[in-house]
């Protein structure tokens, strides 16, 4: 009796079969782990691209996931948020290049005509931003509500004059100021709004900058930005060069089980 080995086709054939079989399944899991990869990219680029993203901006990546009876993922920007801008928008002048959208704080501005039309308010070097780079949220809207630029669902957020008062005068332990706004150039100041200390008596300090202002927000006209985070680019690239990998690795897997 020679030694041999009879390869039997059957089983190969039987596991093919029910790859076939389940290949939607297979199709679905392989574009469901190419979209998942491909955000992954696109936050890596953002973190790169962008002075300290926001989490909610890295966030704000989704995946819509394929399944066997709809194989196509998709990779977006979320385009509706709850509170305040979705990426989609507020990322917008940065995908496509142009000037970007008003905020909603600058909107408010403009509704009660503190923000000429056409202007924008950005935070000047005296602004403390935040580690994202952001003008902090609770200061923003104490600067929102002695402007009482509150709409009416939010007109009891808005400072009374008592309450203005009682900001001015301070405490023992931090001394009062007070938001107001430059609607024209004034000397060396631009159109803006300024946080203004309250120094008391002490007239060397207190005639300086109208009161020892400083400018937290800079009227500008619009601002232009160059368009340098292709979104899709970055996207149709990863895809285009991880696809096959992919869809190998999902195969691979799926024979595993067989």
């Amino acid at each position: 009796m020679s030694d041999s080995i009879i390869i039997d086709k059957s089983r190969f054939e039987r596991r093919m079969q029910r790859l076939a079989r389940d290949s939607p399944k297979v199709a679905a899991n392989a574009l469901n782990y190419l979209a998942f990869n491909t955000r992954e990219e696109i936050q890596r680029e953002m973190q790169s691209i962008f002075d300290r993203p926001a989490p909610f901006t890295l966030r704000g990546v989704l995946v819509e996931k394929a399944s066997a009876q709809n194989l196509q993922a998709k990779v977006f920007l979320r385009d509706e948020a709850f509170k305040g801008i979705p990426p989609a928008k507020y990322l917008q002048g940065q995908v496509y290049g142009g000037g970007r959208r008003h905020k909603r704080f600058e909107r408010a501005l403009q509704r009660i005509g503190l923000l000429p039309s056409g202007m924008y308010a950005v935070p000047s070097k005296y602004a403390p931003l935040d580690k994202n780079g952001n003008f902090p949220r609770g200061e923003l809207i104490r600067l929102l509500s002695q402007l009482r630029a509150f709409g009416e669902q939010g007109y009891k957020a808005n400072a009374t004059a008592k309450g203005l008062a009682r900001r001015w005068k301070g405490s023992k332990k931090k001394r009062g100021s007070q938001y107001f706004v430059l609607h024209e150039q004034r000397g060396k100041l631009s159109p803006g709004i300024y946080l203004k200390k309250n120094y008391g008596n002490d007239s060397s300090i207190g005639h300086l900058q109208m009161g020892a202002a400083k400018p937290m927000f800079i009227f500008v006209k619009a601002p232009s930005y160059r368009a340098r985070f292709p979104f899709r680019k970055i996207a149709a690239r990863f895809a285009r060069e991880n696809i096959q990998r992919v869809f190998a690795k999902a195969v691979k897997r799926e024979l595993r089980k067989r």
